[in-house]
């Protein structure tokens, strides 16, 4: 069940506040590893969130899912564990589904990053706005943890809360910047907190749409490409090479 070790790194994003944006970055940040020929896996911790198959079309593929791994302990193969769960764009994918149970065990989540650093060059993590055991793991064995915030009001209460409650806590703290039409901030508000900014990223347009007719994310326009911009600055940041 292993292949060769590729001592992957793990990025974990979470959102500031309803509405940040975060899954749809960690989908696209890996669409973008991806395609720069890094071994990707995608990791669905929000048992709550809508489910990160559904962003990528995958909902109706085949393959394992966190019901299958939620009792596991201890070692699981990097290699079989990439081989069966279900992949797209070249990234694979660890989804929750559309029923099952209500969370993962810090154990189970342990075991998954285990063999995702082994068998990928990078895990990417996408965190509910919570922090609970799981998070809280995630996050201690995060080499970066991004936080995605708008130029809304809330969403800058919530990153400045966020980044004094994960000061400390974890690894690398850096910010992604979405612009919100509807937001009234500048986002040198955002700046002005005490982390790097590591990307700027425009208005998504579109991007709903493509979710619901089950197409990811691509990375031709302007938010794909500001999300390829920003793996260059984490890959920079994690001594790898994308």
């Amino acid at each position: 069940g292993e292949g060769p070790v590729r001592d992957g790194r793990i990025v974990a994003v979470m959102g500031c506040g309803a509405g940040a944006g975060a899954s749809t970055f960690a989908v696209t940040l890996a669409i973008a590893a991806a395609a720069k020929s890094l071994r990707v896996l995608l990791v669905d911790a929000d048992p709550l969130g809508g489910g990160l198959d559904v962003l990528l079309g995958l909902e109706d593929a085949g393959g394992v899912r966190w019901p299958d791994l939620v009792e596991t302990r201890g070692r699981l193969g990097s290699r079989s564990l990439a081989d069966a769960l279900p992949h797209t764009d070249g990234v694979a994918v660890i989804s929750w589904g559309r029923e099952g149970p209500r969370g993962a065990s810090p154990e189970a989540m342990s075991a998954v990053l285990d063999a995702g650093v082994r068998g990928h060059d990078i895990v990417i993590v996408d965190l509910p706005r919570q922090l609970d055991p799981v998070t809280e793991l995630v996050t201690s064995r995060a080499d970066e943890t991004v936080l995605v915030a708008t130029n809304r009001v809330r969403s800058a209460a919530a990153a400045a809360r966020i980044t004094g409650v994960l000061d400390g806590r974890c690894g690398s703290l850096g910010i992604v910047l979405r612009s919100d039409p509807r937001g009234v901030l500048d986002d040198a508000v955002l700046a002005a907190l005490p982390v790097p900014v590591i990307a700027r990223l425009p208005v998504a347009a579109g991007l709903a749409g493509r979710a619901d007719d089950g197409r990811p994310p691509g990375l031709k326009d302007a938010y794909g490409k500001a999300c390829m911009a920003a793996l260059h600055t984490l890959a920079r940041n994690l001594g790898r090479v994308a």
